[in-house]
């Protein structure tokens, strides 16, 4: 259902219809409302028709990521000589308590950003 969900709440999200949906994809709207229901699945071309519709990717569509993005650089520097791989390599090798102060320390600097602006 996370699909069906996600699907449903981007097309809200651009205020659109179905039928508007439908219109672009030349479907009929039934289709759409199919998918927004979870009755019927996209294939894999409508699929990555549809995250590159809504500008998502399709992990996102499926609920494997809450991040919407297309991709991600994972040599990208994000601070210093810190990567993206670099923190994701951090998830799944730090002990699990180190784990839980990275993330509080994530939400406090997040929280600092955000009252700095």
């Amino acid at each position: 259902m996370e699909l069906a969900n996600r699907l449903r709440f981007l097309r809200q999200q651009m205020g659109i219809s179905q039928k508007e949906v439908a219109e672009h994809f030349s479907c009929a709207p039934g289709t759409i409302s199919n998918y927004e229901n979870g009755l019927h699945y996209p294939d894999p071309n409508m699929l990555v028709q549809l995250a590159e519709f809504y500008g998502v990717s399709t992990d996102y569509l499926l609920g494997h990521t809450q991040l919407r993005g297309k991709t991600v650089d994972l040599d990208q520097n994000l601070f210093g000589s810190c990567t993206v791989a670099d923190l994701l390599w951090l998830q799944d090798h730090l002990p699990e308590k180190s784990q839980i102060l990275l993330a509080h320390l994530i939400k406090l600097f997040k929280k600092e950003g955000e009252t700095s602006l």
